[in-house]
């Protein structure tokens, strides 16, 4: 687990992070969202040494980034800004001149090489990338090391709509062997196909759950097969475990208010188990509109 306590930075007068607290875990896309100038930049780089924060701590898998420096940094490994490649080398070679650099094996690239599912065009040279084919090929090169966390920011900045298919295919594989990824994009409905939870950060300072709740919940009509109505203590136990915040019944459709830091794949799974099978799904307030209201 990514923890990070009370972490503070400042550049001159400016205090950029203010009491910055929050914890990404292995198997999870966390959304890291908000405006330009409002610290998300500055908090990745914190998280990979980038950038030294003046108070605060950072632990990987509980090693203190001050402290333990190398260990922790094993960890984790970062895509920010724009992918450092070498245009005039082809796919494959730039990943064999990284893997020459971080020591790894061949079976490790060939392994890379099946995860970014470039197929034939690892062989061309990268000044014949697309923006996507760029993007996943820069994603495999901070992989070759194993990390355990990615930290990406704006991963889908300047790509098509077959880039950012791929791309969106690549994060959730990755999550799914056990990855914790930390996204950061202004691209909200793709952050919303891939988080697990998202989280908001308004200049410098986080979000909590509590303003998050005063201004907005995400609330999906639900319509089940058969007809079939939840229980009041299956209503109950998603309230009092998180999963939702309100249930509401409205004719035979069922009202649920999502907790803005959650995902709804989370509440289909659970009913899903409980033989709640649901033919219709319909959201009310999404992600856009709870950014609106959190920014505007």
């Amino acid at each position: 687990m990514i923890e990070v306590v009370k972490l503070n930075k400042s550049f001159g007068k400016h205090h950029v992070l203010k009491d910055i607290s929050f914890k990404v875990s292995k198997g999870e896309i966390v959304g890291f969202i908000g405006p330009n100038g409002s610290g998300k930049s500055t908090t990745m780089k914190c998280l990979v040494n980038l950038i030294f924060p003046d108070i605060g701590k950072i632990t990987i898998d509980e090693y203190d980034l001050l402290n333990k420096r190398k260990e922790a940094l094993s960890l984790v490994n970062a895509l920010i800004e724009a992918p450092g490649l070498y245009p005039n080398l082809t796919g494959l070679d730039n990943l064999k001149l990284f893997g020459e650099l971080k020591k790894v094996k061949k079976e490790r690239i060939e392994q890379v090489m099946e995860i970014i599912q470039l197929d034939k065009e690892i062989y061309k040279k990268v000044r014949e990338y697309s923006m996507g084919m760029k993007q996943r090929l820069a994603l495999g090169i901070i992989l070759l090391s194993k990390p355990k966390y990615l930290i990406l920011d704006e991963p889908f900045n300047g790509l098509d709509p077959q880039g950012v298919f791929d791309l969106r295919k690549v994060l959730l594989s990755l999550a799914e062997a056990g990855h914790g990824l930390m996204v950061s994009s202004h691209q909200l409905l793709e952050l919303e196909k891939i988080t697990t939870r998202n989280i908001f950060i308004k200049s410098g300072e986080i979000v909590h759950r509590e303003a998050l709740s005063n201004s907005s919940s995400l609330i999906y009509k639900i319509l089940f097969e058969d007809g079939i109505l939840p229980s009041e203590n299956f209503i109950k136990e998603l309230i009092e475990n998180d999963y939702i915040l309100k249930y509401e019944l409205e004719d035979h459709l069922h009202l649920f208010h999502i907790p803005v830091d959650k995902n709804i794949s989370d509440l289909l799974k659970k009913l899903l188990d409980n033989h709640l099978n649901v033919k219709l799904l319909m959201p009310i307030d999404d992600i856009e509109s709870l950014y609106q209201s959190i920014y505007s």
